[in-house]
């Protein structure tokens, strides 16, 4: 004799109950792993980006930048050639280091050379378009640092800002480094499926 049995209102319950907790649990580990990772990853390009702007700002030439600082601090353009050359040398770094932009700024914040086209030579120089900029009066005083992820024309970068010393160690300028984080988009891929999953 075959007898089925029957299911309780109760065991339904507790079975979509149960459902429904894993897949929340779910849920929230992946949006747990989604966020660490992307901290990870924004952190990890911060430090890269910090430590190839101190490999080209130990790389200038730092009379050229002191020449350039001391003429944005008079507010004329007494050194073109040395603009110049350092603008090529930052260019060619640019192109080297697969970056976006290369800015030099003055301790003043005026843009003194630049690669990448962000920024007009003699312009003041506005830290990001983040909500939360970095302080570059620590880089003023030998820190280097980096911004928070920022968006611009629906495109993720990160920035860092390091101190250009000259031959004595005193800055003399800052260097403002930007790149593309593009490769946050497939973390925000996965992203979208936790959505669907969860919706």
């Amino acid at each position: 004799v075959n007898r089925e049995r029957s299911v309780s209102k109760e065991e339904v319950r507790a079975t979509l109950l149960f459902l429904l907790v894993m897949v929340a649990l779910l849920n929230g580990m992946g949006w747990f792993m989604y966020r660490r990772a992307t901290n990870l990853l924004e952190e990890d390009l911060g430090r890269h980006l910090v430590s190839i702007g101190k490999g080209v700002a130990s790389a200038l030439d730092d009379g050229a930048v002191e020449g350039l600082a001391s003429a944005a601090i008079l507010r004329g353009d007494r050194e073109p050639l040395a603009r110049e050359r350092l603008s090529s040398d930052l260019a060619r770094y640019l192109d080297l280091y697969e970056l976006d932009d290369l800015t030099l700024l003055s301790p003043e914040r005026v843009v003194l050379a630049e690669a990448g086209g962000a920024a007009a030579v003699g312009a003041e120089h506005f830290p990001l378009r983040s909500s939360r900029p970095p302080d570059l009066d620590a880089v003023i005083e030998g820190e280097a640092v980096h911004a928070p992820l920022f968006t611009l024309n629906g495109e993720t970068f990160k920035s860092a800002y390091v101190p250009v010393l000259d031959r004595t160690g005193d800055v003399v300028a800052i260097l403002a480094v930007d790149a593309s984080a593009s490769f946050l988009e497939s973390a925000r891929g996965l992203r979208r499926v936790l959505l669907v999953v969860s919706g």
